[in-house]
């Protein structure tokens, strides 16, 4: 956990502080495969697994979204029913952990503030699409900010965005397949001496790999969504009883 607030945080910094990269953004072939494959979308709806090295099961996770403004992710344990709720919109983020009856309800206005486009982000992120920072989802408005490397003939591309400077020093770069499709996101953040990496598999639906490792107990867990449709219905509202007790979101899972 303490590796991903790291990695948060720094990808919340560096999106303050990013520079244009000044790079060859001229290769068409790549830039215009890749956009051939980020249909326009209001909201979408994904249905599967997670697997956790250290977890014994895999719960069902379902997530629904809609562009720029909402992200709910509920997960299922199996002969036990939801565990587990996350409601993210531009007002607030929720997280609810019904094994311990605790919920945890934050205002976002200075996350959004910082890092306007954090829902939007996240949001690209889980649908396989190249972020910059700062910047917004790879488009033909942005795409002068990345370099566009050939890794050989019918190999595909690595996609390098401008690094961070200062104290949010991280570097990341992609990892695309010669059909446009991103395979990895890797991120460095060299003063922490964390590593993480998204890795993107792709089938009748989609496959998210994370890992992290360097300072506590590496992560590694794999998002396998066997169905992901555009549209959908938003979860219902949570509403918490009288056995809920609110806590610092900090402590959730504690």
């Amino acid at each position: 956990m303490r590796q991903f607030l790291i990695i948060l945080m720094g990808i919340m910094a560096a999106a303050t502080t990013m520079r244009a990269a000044g790079g060859d953004a001229s290769s068409n072939e790549a830039l215009m495969t890749i956009l051939g494959n980020y249909q326009a979308w209001k909201s979408a709806e994904f249905d599967g697994k997670v697997k956790i090295d250290s977890a014994p099961i895999s719960p069902r996770v379902k997530l629904y979204m809609e562009r720029g403004k909402l992200i709910q992710i509920s997960v299922r344990a199996p002969f036990v029913g939801e565990v587990f709720r996350a409601d993210v919109d531009k007002d607030s983020v929720m997280i609810v952990n019904k094994l311990s009856k605790t919920f945890a309800c934050e205002p976002v206005q200075r996350l959004l503030e910082f890092y306007p486009d954090f829902i939007g982000d996240v949001q690209s992120l889980l649908l396989g699409r190249i972020i910059i920072l700062g910047a917004g989802e790879l488009d033909m408005q942005n795409a002068s900010m990345v370099k566009f490397k050939s890794k050989g003939e019918g190999e595909g591309w690595t996609v390098i965005p401008p690094e961070s400077e200062g104290l949010a020093a991280l570097s990341y770069c992609y990892s695309v397949t010669p059909k446009g499709r991103t395979s990895m996101l890797s991120v460095q953040i060299p003063s922490q001496k964390i590593e993480g990496s998204l890795e993107y598999t792709y089938g009748s639906g989609l496959g998210i790999g994370v890992r992290v490792s360097g300072k506590g107990k590496p992560v590694n867990a794999t998002v396998d969504f066997s169905s992901v449709k555009w549209g959908g219905q938003p979860f219902a509202p949570f509403v918490p009883g009288a056995a809920y007790r609110r806590v610092p979101i900090t402590k959730i899972f504690k």
